[in-house]
């Protein structure tokens, strides 16, 4: 830091201490040569993209979760089910599990429902689809082990090739009895890798989009309850399923079916050692941040680390752009007004919310959250009251509940009992930019037939 003082032209001292930071690296240009060099290509930070085994640079904080994954397979083969809000990584820890002997003892096949072929008169993906795209993440597994593969409709793929797998699947899996079909699949693919000493875990993406086809009647509730039937009978059979961390709440009994199974593993936000190392290390050639602007980094995304990439890579292009090398607070905070302004996953979080109420309650936590009184459920009730609302108890604490799964709110335990903080700022300067607070509560009312 530095601290500074000086004197005004009507003779009044003033000073001040300043925290900066000085990037020192050895030069081969000598005195003179341009700040910005070095910044001319992207930014190293990725927004968005699931993180791959090629981006070690920028995943961190993730290495006992994977462990913890890997243990429970080697150790039972049983369902790990893996929970985490949206952009949370759920997709980027898959990747780094799949492959041959990832997991030792197992080949790992990564399958996403989120690309299998949706129903076109409905929202959801068919029955059949489900299984197609299975048995098409099975078929490229068996790929890696350098061997020809058998295809569902009985074709044989050469060692090294790839090109007719959807085809084969497409044909090979039919509509009248699918998951028939993929089980025969499977056995063949269980009679490969046993020949080599490898069992099948099956790394199940965005499993909770399921749900939506199920309500739809485009997916067959059985589905759930042949994954349980694949896992329990076949004991080389594994599966890794991700979803929201509300699959919990699922209480049909073709899902708890299959969670009685599974062990839950919740994916949250980053420690602050690993949320440092994400905002420092992937630039540490060409950025130096003050202490500060790490801190007010990690303070404003909670430690997320898709946000904490999102502003970061605003932070890298303003950087470029002015030809700057450090990074104070004060630099910071200015990347963040840009990121709230144009970033939609705060615009999706807003929407998901789906209740007029829980807008109002994240709005309200967040405009009294530097105000004198912890913010209780009766000082809520008290405020909601004087906007001329009367939200149930239970419908209030259901409200708050949701909002904490989220990590929009967290609780905090104090001799007066519980209160409720904004978790996430980012999330509070959007509201202050997009949203009008008049018009909210005048929303809240019309929803709770006010």
């Amino acid at each position: 830091g530095i601290s500074w003082k000086a004197e005004t032209l009507d003779g009044t001292e003033v000073g001040g201490e300043e925290s900066i930071s000085v990037a020192v690296r050895e030069s081969a240009g000598g005195v003179g040569e341009d700040t910005a060099d070095g910044l001319t290509g992207g930014s190293p930070y990725v927004c968005g993209d699931p993180l791959r085994p090629g981006n070690q640079a920028i995943f961190f904080g993730r290495d006992e979760t994977l462990a913890q994954i890997k243990r429970q397979i080697a150790r039972t083969g049983n369902v790990v089910l893996l929970e985490g809000n949206r952009r949370s990584g759920k997709s980027s820890v898959l990747h780094h599990l799949e492959g041959l002997n990832t997991i030792p003892g197992w080949l790992s096949v990564y399958c996403s429902l989120q690309g299998a072929e949706g129903s076109r008169e409905r929202v959801g993906i068919p029955t059949e689809g489900v299984f197609r795209e299975l048995a098409k993440s099975i078929a490229g597994g068996l790929t890696q082990l350098d061997v020809q593969v058998a295809l569902p409709d009985g074709s044989i793929l050469q060692s090294g090739k790839r090109l007719g797998i959807a085809k084969a699947c497409r044909q090979g899996i039919g509509t009248e009895a699918p998951f028939d079909d993929l089980r025969d699949y499977v056995e063949m693919a269980l009679g490969v890798l046993e020949s080599r000493g490898l069992g099948l875990a099956i790394l199940l993406d965005e499993f909770d989009k399921l749900q939506e086809g199920i309500d739809n009647g485009v997916t067959s509730p059985q589905v759930p309850e042949n994954i349980r039937f694949l896992v329990q009978n076949y004991p080389r059979v594994s599966a890794v399923l991700t979803g929201s961390r509300r699959l919990k709440r699922l209480r049909e009994e073709y899902w708890s079916a299959l969670f009685g199974l599974g062990t839950r593993i919740p994916l949250t936000s980053l420690d602050a050692e690993a949320a440092r190392d994400l905002v420092i290390r992937p630039v540490r050639s060409l950025l130096t941040y003050s202490d500060e602007a790490v801190e007010r980094v990690i303070h404003l995304t909670a430690r997320q680390p898709f946000l904490v990439q999102c502003l970061c890579s605003k932070v890298y292009d303003s950087a470029a752009q002015l030809g700057r090398r450090s990074v104070t607070r004060e630099f910071v905070d200015e990347a963040s007004r840009g990121l709230v302004e144009d970033n939609e996953h705060f615009a999706f979080l807003w929407d998901f919310l789906a209740r007029e109420s829980r807008r109002l309650l994240l709005a309200l936590c967040h405009r009294e959250a530097e105000g004198p009184d912890p913010l209780t459920i009766g000082l809520m009730e008290e405020l909601l009251s004087g906007f001329g609302l009367e939200i149930e108890e239970k419908t209030l604490i259901d409200d708050l509940e949701f909002l904490i799964e989220l990590e929009l709110l967290e609780r905090a335990e104090r001799a007066g009992g519980k209160s409720y903080l904004p978790a996430l700022p980012l999330m509070g300067y959007w509201i202050r930019r997009h949203q009008d607070f008049t018009v909210l509560v005048k929303r809240a009312a019309m929803g709770l037939g006010g």
